[in-house]
């Protein structure tokens, strides 16, 4: 309905409602919970509104044009500092608004800050377009004056780049296409010179009988502490898409996550590395300790629209929405134990 609504997750009362004058694409908090950032569609295709709210008051406080395409994902976000904020065009300094960076960058599949909010990281499709790509491209930019530090071009010989992510101390970067007609390929190049350090091998299942079978791969995350990959198979087919734990140092697989799923797998390790939260199937979320690749637990009939981790790793929010004839989503979020599953709470607004 073109507002962003901050909710208190203990009582679920609503803190604060702002409006975007449009549809509201994306919302980020920064890390201190003062200020809301909201994407707003408000000038059609390619042309947008970000706009930085008080929490506290509601007061507006910057109000600047962007460029985005509403046609396609939508991310804003803090660095950890709040001192940055990154949208899809441009990096904003959040004390004075000022324009840092314009460019033409590729469209990034992720994007991260380094820890100290100095560096923002990005890796994307290169040269060729999606399909026909001969390369990817991984770029390092400094958050203090949007110049570029470093840029490295990666041949590929497979099609588009369509998951990346970069480990936590930002030596490597893994990069994953979703072929159609073929087996995923995933990757993993230093940070430092861009050499390929190993390929993640395949899972050795028979392809139609056409020799080894990975499927597309649609998700993938290091760990915190930086020591596992975990990679989701992205969903199609009439058969499991599975979820893999690897070694990121050697890239040696560990765990096959075998979950009897039809759809994609997405996997979220915990902030101590220990657990991982699976996104299984459209109504099945489970858990798994990361040494053994042990289940821990399986929910299941949970209608979720999306997942995430509290900060301390100790609790899951489960977003679930249904739409109703009258086309108002009626929407709610489950805060659960993340060590049990057990259900603590329900948000509803």
């Amino acid at each position: 309905d073109g507002t962003a609504r901050v909710l208190d997750t203990t009582s679920g009362r609503v803190l604060q409602t702002v409006s975007c004058d449009g549809d509201a694409m994306a919302a980020v908090l920064s890390p201190d919970g003062a200020r809301l950032g909201v994407a707003c569609d408000t000038n059609g295709m390619d042309v947008g509104t970000v706009r930085v709210f008080d929490v506290s008051s509601g007061k507006l406080i910057f109000d600047f044009q962007d460029r985005f395409r509403v046609d396609k994902p939508v991310w804003i976000r803090f660095s950890p500092d709040g001192s940055r904020l990154a949208t899809p065009d441009k990096v904003w300094d959040t004390r004075r608004a000022p324009e840092l960076q314009r460019g033409d960058p590729p469209e990034p599949m992720s994007l991260d800050f380094s820890a100290d909010s100095s560096k923002l990281f990005g890796a994307g499709a290169g040269a060729g377009g999606d399909w026909a790509m001969t390369a990817a491209t991984v770029r390092t930019w400094s958050t203090s004056n949007g110049q570029e530090i470093r840029r490295l071009t990666i041949p590929t010989n497979y099609p588009g780049i369509d998951v990346s992510a970069f480990s936590p101390d930002h030596s490597k970067v893994l990069l994953a296409s979703r072929a159609i007609g073929q087996a995923g390929v995933a990757q993993v190049f230093s940070m430092v010179d861009g050499k390929l350090l190993y390929e993640l091998p395949d899972n050795g299942w028979p392809f139609h009988g056409a020799g080894p079978f990975r499927d597309d791969i649609g998700s993938a995350s290091f760990s915190a502490d930086g020591s596992r990959i975990v990679t989701g198979e992205a969903g199609g087919g009439n058969h499991s898409h599975l979820g893999y734990i690897w070694d990121a140092r050697t890239g040696r697989k560990l765990h096959d996550l075998r979950t009897g799923n039809h759809y994609g797998f997405v996997g979220t390790f915990s902030p101590d590395s220990r657990k991982l939260i699976g996104e299984v199937d459209s109504d099945v979320i489970g858990a798994w300790e990361v040494a053994r690749g042990k289940p821990i637990y399986r929910l299941d009939h949970i209608n979720y629209f999306g997942l995430k981790l509290s900060a301390d790793g100790t609790r899951i929010l489960i977003l679930s929405r249904e739409d109703d004839p009258s086309k108002v989503a009626q929407c709610s979020v489950q805060v659960r134990d993340a060590a049990t599953g057990l259900l603590l709470n329900i948000i509803e607004f």
